[in-house]
């Protein structure tokens, strides 16, 4: 049996609002070595995802002296991000993520954040799987 998006997502998985600082973003993301995090509101509704690239074209224009026109996450998430619900199979999402150039996907679960997955995360429940098989 393929394992659903709830047996694997990070739980409570870092996030920020659109009102948070790009500064303070760029400091939790490597703080906790992760590449990306969702964006919510202050009901817990998905609103985004602010992810490194993002935050890379930030420190480019910085090094070459521009004064960026953005300040707050929310003036640089990637609005309306492709998700999935917490009952999808694992099979679905790791698709997703190879068709498209996505390094992680929320999870929702009655339109709320209840998770996030990523590549490893994918990659090592397809890897276990694999070896329960054998």
């Amino acid at each position: 049996m393929v394992p659903l998006a709830k047996d694997i997502m990070t739980r409570q998985p870092i996030t920020v609002t659109p009102q948070t600082s790009l500064e303070e973003a760029m400091a939790l993301l490597l703080d906790h070595s992760i590449s990306g995090m969702p964006v919510v509101d202050d009901e817990g509704h998905l609103v985004g995802i602010i992810s490194e690239k993002d935050l890379l074209v930030l420190a480019y224009e910085t090094l070459y002296g521009q004064q960026p026109p953005y300040t707050t996450v929310g003036e640089l998430m990637t609005p309306s991000p492709t998700t999935f619900q917490a009952d999808t199979d694992i099979l679905e999402i790791a698709e997703s993520l190879i068709d498209n150039n996505f390094r992680r996907v929320p999870i929702l679960e009655d339109g709320k954040l209840v998770g996030i997955i990523s590549r490893p995360d994918l990659i090592r429940a397809i890897n276990d799987g694999c070896r329960r098989r054998s």
